[in-house]
């Protein structure tokens, strides 16, 4: 849920609405949908074959939100497909497979501090090129 709450958290307030709900109250705010789901683009699927005609009950939400999760996530497998294939142009993909997505994000936009000290080092600025020296 928590990778589908970053690009939509719309899809994911309504399937915890949907989880949480009493049987009690289950029929008076869901009794009016089927196993279909609305993608990002507007379009509406089944979740299933058929599901265009299978109400949504107590009983089967749990698999209800998770199909619904799983179409959502699968709904962007051709650009992240892209996006792979563009990354492997430049880090080859076995070395791309052994690293974290922390360490990816580090390799593309680089450390998120800077190492002040490092920095002067390897700076000319305070070596006589005529520039007054500033504390960063």
């Amino acid at each position: 849920m928590d990778d589908v709450e970053e690009f939509d958290d719309g899809i994911i307030t309504e399937l915890r609405e949907i989880l949480d709900t009493t049987e009690e109250d289950f029929e008076g705010k869901f009794g009016d949908r089927y196993f279909t789901t609305t993608l990002s683009d507007l379009s509406v699927i089944e979740l299933e074959e058929g599901g265009g005609s299978r109400a949504l009950t107590f009983q089967d939400r749990a698999e209800y939100a998770r199909k619904t999760l799983y179409e959502r996530m699968k709904e962007c497998e051709l650009q992240c497909e892209a996006i792979k294939r563009g990354i492997c142009q430049i880090i080859p993909e076995a070395l791309l497979n052994m690293v974290s997505y922390k360490e990816l994000e580090e390799w593309i936009y680089g450390k998120k501090t800077i190492d002040v000290e490092l920095l002067r080092r390897h700076t000319e600025y305070s070596k006589g090129y005529g520039i007054e020296r500033k504390e960063i």
